[in-house]
C-alpha cells in the first residue's frame, strides 16, 4: 500500500515541476503569501493592542428619579470592568446637562468622548413594575478603521454589562 502511494506522489511532483503554472500556482504562491499575511495579521494586531490601552470617555445622563440606576452603576461588577477597560464615565448631571438633547450636542462637540449612556425617565419604576426599560446607547463613530471600532466595542461592554445586571438587581 506504501509503495503506491510513494508512487502516486512521485508522479504528481514530476508533473507539477513540467507545468509552470501549476508550479506557480501550487508552490510559489503559498510561499509568498503565508508571510504577507504574516505581517499584515501582525501589524493589525499591534494597531489593536495600543488602541485597547487608550482611555475612552463616555458620557452618562441619568434622566431617571428612582435609586436603580444608581445602584447598578455602583456595583463592583460594572466598575472592575470600566478599570478593565480603561472606561471613564463623564456624568453630565454634574455639568447641569439634564436633557437628552444638550447631551447630545455636547458629546458632538467634544472629540474626546467616544459616546453617551442615557437612563430614561421612570427607569426605577419600570423595573419595579416589571415593565422592560431600553438604555440608550449612542456611539460616535470616527470611522472604519480598527480605532473607531475598538472603541466602540468598549462601549458595547457598557450595554452589555447594564444589560446583564438589571434582572439580578
Amino acid at each position: 500500500m506504501s509503495k503506491d502511494l510513494v508512487n502516486i506522489v512521485k508522479k504528481e511532483l514530476k508533473e507539477i515541476l513540467r507545468d509552470p503554472r501549476l508550479f506557480l500556482g501550487m508552490i510559489l504562491v503559498p510561499i509568498l503569501m503565508f508571510p504577507i499575511m504574516g505581517v499584515v495579521i501582525n501589524s493589525t494586531i499591534e494597531q489593536a493592542q495600543t488602541t485597547v490601552k487608550q482611555k475612552v470617555n463616555v458620557a452618562f445622563l441619568n434622566l431617571d428619579e428612582g435609586n436603580f440606576s444608581r445602584v447598578v452603576l455602583s456595583s463592583d461588577g460594572f466598575k472592575a470592568g470600566l478599570v478593565y477597560y480603561n472606561i471613564t464615565l463623564i456624568n453630565l448631571t454634574d455639568l447641569s446637562i439634564n436633557t437628552r438633547s444638550l447631551a447630545l450636542n455636547y458629546v458632538r462637540e467634544n472629540d474626546n468622548i467616544s459616546g453617551l449612556i442615557v437612563i430614561p425617565e421612570n427607569f426605577t419604576a419600570s423595573i419595579n413594575s416589571q415593565i422592560p426599560s431600553k438604555i440608550e446607547v449612542y456611539l460616535k463613530m470616527r470611522g472604519t478603521s480598527l480605532n473607531g471600532v475598538n472603541q466602540n466595542n468598549e462601549l458595547c461592554f457598557i450595554s452589555k454589562r447594564l444589560h446583564l445586571k438589571l434582572p439580578h438587581i
